[in-house]
This record gives C-alpha cells, sequence and structure tokens, in this order.
C-alpha cells in the first residue's frame, strides 16, 4: 500500500512540475526570451531585463511564483540596477503590484508562523 501511495505523489508531482514548466515556457515565448531559461537576459548592453523583472512589471504574482520554483534568481539586477521586488514596489500603485512584492519577498523576510514580514 504505502509504496503505491510514494508512487501516485510522485506521478502527482511530476504531473505538476510539468504543468509549471509548459506555463513558464508560454510566458518566456509571450515576453520575448528565445531560450528555455528562466535566469535569461533579455535586452542590449545597456538596457536589459530578466524573466522575473517582467513578471513583475506586469503584476503577475502567480508566473513570478512559478519562476521562483524554477530556480529563477530573485536577487538578479536589471540594467537599471534593480531587483524584480523593486520594480514591483516602484509601479506599485494603490496595491496593484502587492501580491507580487510579498511574493518576491525575501524567505528572511516572512516569519515562519504567520506569513508577516519582519523588514520591509
Amino acid at each position: 500500500k504505502e509504496a503505491y501511495w510514494s508512487r501516485a505523489v510522485k506521478a502527482l508531482k511530476d504531473r505538476e512540475r510539468r504543468e509549471r514548466g509548459a506555463k513558464v515556457q508560454a510566458f518566456l515565448k509571450a515576453h520575448g526570451y528565445s531560450r528555455h531559461d528562466v535566469n535569461e537576459c533579455k535586452g542590449w548592453l545597456y538596457s536589459y531585463t530578466f524573466p522575473l523583472h517582467s513578471a513583475a512589471r506586469s503584476g503577475d504574482a502567480e508566473m513570478a511564483r512559478l519562476l521562483l520554483k524554477s530556480r529563477a534568481v530573485r536577487r538578479q539586477l536589471d540594467s537599471d540596477g534593480r531587483t524584480a521586488r523593486q520594480v514591483a514596489k516602484r509601479l506599485n500603485v494603490m496595491g496593484s503590484h502587492a501580491e507580487v512584492i510579498k511574493v518576491l519577498a525575501r524567505p528572511r523576510d516572512v516569519t515562519k508562523s504567520g506569513g508577516k514580514k519582519t523588514t520591509s
């Protein structure tokens, strides 16, 4: 019985990983990233950005979450020297990017118990 459940759990995780990968790849393609890499730089020498920044800019918290699960680098800086979270904070108008900001918070900014920020 235990082996059955462990296989079922593994199959479910594999399915979730494939679905996440498909969503991420569709996002990368739609936003002009040519490779299938969540840390791919797009742009030129003095003007470049990354997929996580694109998700932050568009206020897409779910995609930011998926990119982070796909190992996107949270602290990566764009050509303006900003992290994706800083981009979201700058564009946040009346809470428009609040969920993205929350998703992009550093793990140490969140308490283990309630998800409240301990720092800004």
